[in-house]
């Protein structure tokens, strides 16, 4: 009898730990994403968490979407792609996840298949980028290409490459994207005509935009981007007048970037 009244206390504290992690699940919307480190500050063991999540994914109730990653489970979720999923998981360990021309080649794909409404790839296996660590985990996710089709199971495996901070310094823009490849390509695939059709395939608010980026670029790629007298004249005047104003900031936000 003492035995049964020890374990019925200890099963109650483990519950009382959990209170504020459960009320905040509850509350979330079905579409909405969470992670295991969100609910950290709202326990005081991470152990006793562990548990109750992987038992409410065996129940049904929650659908885990990678390690560490969850939704609630819902008739009318959305299904999300790998890129949303993966950066996610890299943000809720402070770090970014940047793209590759074969993760969004491959998104392109899968994009044309919901339309076309043809049949999903059952494994896609994207490669991206994060700032100075790299990682690799599994995606699991209950896909459909159209009202046609049943749902079907498909695991995807993430990759993901550590690269430095002027790498990441490049962003999402789209001279970013463009020379962030380039650079990735190596010094040795590097030639002049390959910078410059990277240049002038970019629109003039991207090469403004370049003109900043410029200073995190390696010298082997700086020294081949062609000059543009004006654009660099209106660049050195506009950072001017701005900061006489005080609004250089807003350009710091990513996507709205010119000047770094």
């Amino acid at each position: 009898m003492k035995q049964e009244n020890s374990s019925k206390r200890k099963r109650n504290y483990i519950k009382d730990q959990l209170k504020f992690a459960v009320r905040f699940i509850a509350k979330l919307a079905h579409w909405e994403v969470f992670t295991t480190r969100e609910l950290l500050p709202l326990v005081p063991k991470r152990a006793p968490l562990d548990v109750f999540l992987s038992k409410q994914v065996a129940s049904g109730y929650l659908e885990r979407l990678a390690r560490g990653v969850f939704r609630r489970r819902h008739k009318f979720n959305r299904v999300l792609t790998e890129e949303a999923i993966a950066g996610i998981k890299r943000q809720s360990f402070a770090g970014r996840c940047l793209t590759t021309t074969e993760s969004r080649d491959s998104l392109h794909i899968e994009k044309r298949a919901f339309i076309d409404q043809l049949e999903l790839a059952n494994e896609r296996n994207p490669l991206y980028l994060s700032q100075g660590t790299k990682s690799n985990f599994k995606i699991e996710q209950l896909v459909q290409a159209n009202k046609n089709r049943t749902w079907s199971f498909r695991e995807s495996r993430v990759d993901m490459k550590a690269v430095g901070n002027r790498k990441a310094k490049l962003g999402e823009s789209q001279a970013g994207q463009c020379f962030r490849e380039i650079w990735r390509q190596g010094i040795k695939k590097c030639t002049d005509e390959i910078v410059e059709n990277a240049y002038f395939s970019l629109s003039k608010s991207a090469r403004e935009e370049l003109l900043s980026l410029k200073q995190y670029l390696p010298q082997w790629i700086s020294d081949r981007i062609p000059s543009n007298d004006n654009l660099t004249l209106s660049l050195l005047v506009n950072k001017r007048e701005l900061r006489k104003k005080g609004s250089i900031k807003q350009y710091c936000k990513p996507g709205s970037r010119i000047f770094a």
